[in-house]
């Protein structure tokens, strides 16, 4: 304690901390599901060094101090994420993909935050650049950007195609990549899809978000296709995603590199998704049974003692 207690560094309440500012009162009027990017500064010894200095200068919420306002942010989760998207994105704290805009669309970017005044092809200025302050936050101003097009949390996607699992990152990355049109498994993957043929009609089948909560979603479809078809959706796969076609449990598949992905058959109405780990389940019933022989313990062991000095 006597030499611990001259490095603490009081800082004010949460309440003060992570208090809303003008960009993030913007982007809450917006109902969710979407995503900010907030330049992530790579390693700079993997990295050059003016690429790593251009992109620290212009970042303005570091590490997690969007989600604490309820704003998700594609970074910022604090090693939590999973090992597919880090690859996806180019490598943990390195994210050498970060600028896609292939990955901007598929991970429903519709905000960009900067602490200076870029240009961005396809968004425009909504608020800034202004003076937000703090001890977190930029202190020397920064500026909100939107999409001008809508974000699409589902989409359906044509076809599908399997490749070797390395290559998918780089490409998917590649602007020159028809994302909508195909979407990449690797080639163990228990999906039906074959080779990358040439590039397949656009399909017919449209998908809808009819309703959207964190690890639970229903998409309606329209339209009809003869062709197996593939919901891809703006979520990060992991095994504890279970899926319904229309009432039938199917399997759920990672797309693209790290995406969660459904295989769609002719003539399907509705997707329903959640997630939900049977471990943790089984574990939390297994605490609660010990908690109770433990409470059991205690109260019978006070019984004995009572009778006992009776």
């Amino acid at each position: 304690w006597s030499i611990l207690r001259a490095f603490p560094n009081w800082l004010p309440r949460a309440s003060v901390l992570f208090a809303d500012d003008e960009l993030t009162l913007a982007m809450k009027k917006t109902p969710l599901p979407f995503r900010v990017y907030d330049p992530s500064s790579p390693d700079a010894a993997r990295m050059g060094i003016k690429q790593f200095a251009q992109l620290s200068g212009l970042s303005v919420y570091p590490a997690a101090s969007l989600m604490a306002r309820g704003v998700p942010a594609v970074f910022g989760y604090h090693g939590f994420e999973s090992r597919y998207f880090d690859v996806l994105f180019g490598g943990k704290n390195v994210w050498v993909n970060q600028l896609s805009p292939s990955l901007w669309d598929l991970y429903a970017v519709r905000y960009v935050t900067l602490a200076q005044a870029e240009s961005l092809q396809g968004f425009h200025r909504l608020v800034g650049p202004t003076q937000i302050g703090g001890i977190i936050t930029a202190p020397h101003g920064a500026i909100l950007f939107e999409r001008d097009s809508a974000i699409r949390w589902v989409r359906m996607i044509p076809a599908g195609a399997k490749v070797v699992d390395s290559e998918i990152p780089p490409t998917v990355a590649d602007p020159r990549f028809p994302y909508n049109s195909y979407v990449l498994f690797p080639d163990t993957a228990s999906v039906k899809a074959g080779a990358p043929g040439p590039t397949p009609a656009p399909t017919p089948v449209t998908a809808t978000l009819a309703s959207w909560a964190p690890g639970a979603m229903t998409v309606k479809l329209g339209g009809t296709d003869s062709r197996t078809t593939y919901l891809l959706v703006s979520e990060n796969w992991y095994p504890d995603w279970h899926a319904r076609v229309d009432g039938v449990v199917v399997p759920t598949h990672r797309g693209d590199g790290a995406m969660l992905t459904v295989e769609v058959p002719p003539g399907a109405k509705e997707v329903s998704l959640w997630y939900d780990i049977a471990s943790y389940r089984t574990g939390k019933w297994i605490s609660l049974i010990a908690l109770a022989m433990i409470g059991g313990v205690i109260v019978g062991d006070r019984t004995r003692r009572r009778v006992a000095d009776a």
